[in-house]
């Protein structure tokens, strides 16, 4: 299992009323190109910044759970800590996160991690388990199960740094990226031995109340430094 040391700010954001999902996406993607912002962004220390949008299809029966997801990438701790501070005074209505990330299964050499769709779940512990042994169990016995799939391209966890603990109890212990080469992928592995293992075996250490998901595609990738 590979475990680098990489620190990924996450945030989710909710389109304001009365605008569409068009609009509103091209309003976000408009960021990459402000001066301030960048400016921002590259005194921070980001090594990556990744924008991403959900799938049409996940307007169809009502509105997702975010319109757009932020990822940062970082190398150390103190700067992903600064730039999660200004991030929130920013936009201070966003469901945001520090996290460690974790690379349970990387992605093929062959294949571009950015042309893949992500299913991004949401992960809330059960009450029962301290912090680390839901991120070890999660980690170390939940992952190998679900990385069994042949359909499951790539797939990382996001685990809540211990600084959000400080702060106030998180709404969220973590989330998962899966991602797949096609949206057919996503109920081939649902339906695979493996996939459907992985899905039973949630019991063992998420909380039992259903937690969204969100399947969502890359818009853009811009390296600050």
């Amino acid at each position: 299992m590979i475990a680098p040391q990489l620190i990924r700010v996450i945030s989710l954001t909710k389109r304001p009323a009365g605008h569409t999902p068009a609009a509103f996406w091209q309003q976000q993607r408009a960021r990459a190109n402000e001066t301030n912002w960048c400016a921002a962004l590259q005194q921070s220390g980001s090594i990556m910044w990744t924008q991403s949008q959900p799938i049409n299809t996940e307007y169809a029966a009502q509105d997702p759970v975010a319109d757009w997801v932020d990822e940062y990438d970082f190398a150390d701790i103190a700067s992903a800590e600064s730039w999660r501070r200004q991030l929130f005074a920013h936009t201070p209505d966003a469901l945001m996160a520090l996290t460690d990330v974790v690379i349970a299964k990387a992605c093929p050499a062959h294949l571009n991690p950015n042309s893949l769709t992500r299913v991004l779940r949401f992960a809330k512990k059960r009450e029962d388990l301290t912090t680390p042994q839901f991120r070890r169990y999660w980690k170390d016995s939940h992952a190998p199960i679900a990385c069994a799939s042949p359909f499951l391209s790539h797939y990382v966890q996001l685990h809540v740094n211990d600084w959000e603990y400080q702060q106030q109890p998180p709404k969220w212990d973590g989330f998962t990226l899966s991602c797949f080469t096609a949206i057919e992928d996503i109920s081939a592995h649902a339906q695979h031995p493996a996939g459907a293992e992985a899905a039973k075996d949630t019991q063992h250490f998420l909380s039992p109340i259903p937690s969204p998901r969100l399947i969502i595609q890359c818009a853009a990738t811009i390296q600050p430094t």
